[in-house]
Formats: structure tokens, C-alpha cells, sequence
């Protein structure tokens, strides 16, 4: 036992010596603290939850489906962004911080958009800066493909071309940013 209380002894003088960077002869001989109080300055840069998800939730892009009808609201899927929390400084100061969300399969809001086959939508993203990649799936189940993945202009504004058989089918609109990427899920009905 008295191995093992010496041991303890000297690692912690060489954590407090490695951290001070003081000389073994300087070592502090006071008692070690039960608790340590964090100081002014840690307490004011600390953030909270809150703070990060009203820093990073408003930064997320959101985007819609604009048909004739007007402009519709997709149900937002997977996404992953990260946001600088301290922005005006040097990215080698700087922290960011980053949310992650994983959804199952979003079929889209009801009503679905009535759209003809043939026709196109308009994908519109509202974000700052327009996408680096930006691509649509259409599914007819959660598993089901009803073709292969469209890439699409990677703009603020793409077309979406609806080339799809008469039926009901969920449109996943996938964006990737230098920032992070977004999902949106949307019903339509193909006339």
C-alpha cells in the first residue's frame, strides 16, 4: 500500500510540475483542491446547449418545391452542419460546433403537389450561399427506388425535371455545403 501511495505521489508532482512548468524543487505543497471553481473568463466563454443550437439552427438551409400552385414545404430529413461560434476570429482561433440529426424515411407533408408528367418543379433553397452539390431521389416506398438519383444544377434555384409514371411518389432533396449537408422530403402525385 505505501508502494502505491508513493507512486500516486509522484505522478501527481509531475502532472502539477508538467503544468506549471515549474522545477520539481518549485512543486506546490499545498493541499490539492476538492473542486475547482472555474474563473471569470471560463465562465463567460462557455456556451450552453441553447446558445449552440440558436447559433447553428438558424444557419440551416431550408429548402421547397415551387409548382404552379405556388411554393410547398418539404419535411426536413437527415442533416449535419457545423457553425463557427465565435465568428471575426482567425480560423486557427476560432470554435465551431457541429449538430448532427439522423431521420427514418420522410415521406413528405399531405397534401402531395399535383404536378404532370413531363412538366417540372423548381427546387428553392433559402440559404446564403447555393449549394455545392444538390441532387433528388424519387421513391415509392421506403426501400423502393422509382429510379436512379438526379443530380441537379447545384443553385439556389434548380429545375427539377418530373419524367415519372401517373402515381404518388416521395422526392428526397439532398444539399452539400462546404458547411455540411441537408435533406428535405416531399409528396407528389404525378397526373
Amino acid at each position: 500500500m505505501k508502494l502505491k501511495s508513493a507512486t500516486l505521489t509522484f505522478v501527481c508532482v509531475v502532472v502539477a510540475v508538467a503544468c506549471t512548468g515549474a522545477s520539481p524543487a518549485a512543486a506546490p505543497t499545498a493541499a490539492v483542491p476538492t473542486s475547482i471553481s472555474p474563473s471569470p473568463t471560463t465562465t463567460s466563454s462557455a456556451i450552453s446547449d441553447a446558445e449552440i443550437y440558436a447559433v447553428i439552427e438558424p444557419a440551416l438551409p431550408v429548402i421547397r418545391l415551387r409548382s404552379g400552385a405556388g411554393s410547398h414545404p418539404g419535411d426536413r430529413g437527415s442533416y449535419c452542419w457545423t457553425a463557427p461560434l465565435d465568428e471575426g476570429k482567425p480560423p486557427e482561433e476560432s470554435v465551431s460546433a457541429a449538430m448532427c440529426a439522423d431521420y427514418a424515411f420522410r415521406e413528405g407533408p399531405d397534401p402531395p403537389i399535383e404536378v404532370a408528367s413531363g412538366e417540372s418543379l423548381t427546387v428553392e433553397i433559402l440559404a446564403d450561399e447555393k449549394p455545392n452539390t444538390l441532387s433528388a431521389n424519387f421513391m415509392t416506398g421506403p426501400r423502393s427506388s422509382a429510379r436512379p438519383s438526379v443530380d441537379l444544377e447545384p443553385l439556389l434555384e434548380a429545375r427539377l425535371p418530373i419524367d415519372l409514371a401517373p402515381g404518388t411518389y416521395t422526392v428526397h432533396v439532398f444539399g452539400r455545403w462546404e458547411a455540411g449537408d441537408i435533406g428535405y422530403a416531399f409528396k407528389i402525385r404525378v397526373n
